[in-house]
């Protein structure tokens, strides 16, 4: 799978995730297991720019460690 970081600010990541684009059961399934992460505050997916920003909590996860 590929995945491109297009921003990262602290408590916010921004990805390119070309599958998002074509297969909207995917784009279900993501949305699905980030929302169990305590530390995501907030999910938005943009399937025709193939995007997803999360944002999440710095004081629950290190700003390096949500890059992984």
């Amino acid at each position: 799978m590929e995945i491109q970081i297009l921003s990262a600010i602290s408590g916010r990541l921004r990805l390119r995730i070309p599958r998002l684009n074509h297969d909207s059961n995917y784009a279900t399934q993501i949305d699905g297991e980030l929302k169990v992460l305590r530390f995501v505050t907030g999910i938005r997916i943009n399937p025709p720019a193939s995007s997803i920003a999360i944002t999440y909590n710095t004081k629950t996860i290190s700003d390096t460690k949500a890059k992984k």
